[in-house]
């Protein structure tokens, strides 16, 4: 299970504002780190996903977080 204060949770964080703000650079560095902290390929992916339909505009951090937390429960992680 990836915990809300985890790394692996701050680098999807990471992940999903850059997607939004389209920061390939930060894109490429939450990648980098999730692969170091071995988060499976898949769940990364699905987090993509789930970013380029809902993305973060228009939404406060801990409103991204309260759903990418859901997201991850509903994934199993």
């Amino acid at each position: 299970m990836i915990e809300k204060n985890s790394l692996e949770f701050a680098y999807l964080m990471q992940l999903v504002f850059a997607i939004d703000e389209r920061d390939d650079a930060s894109v490429q560095e939450a990648f980098d780190e999730l692969d170091r902290l071995g988060v499976p390929f898949s769940l990364q992916n699905e987090v993509i996903a789930w970013a380029e339909t809902y993305g973060a505009s228009r939404k406060d951090t801990a409103r991204v977080a309260r759903e990418l937390e859901d997201l991850l429960i509903d994934l199993g992680y």
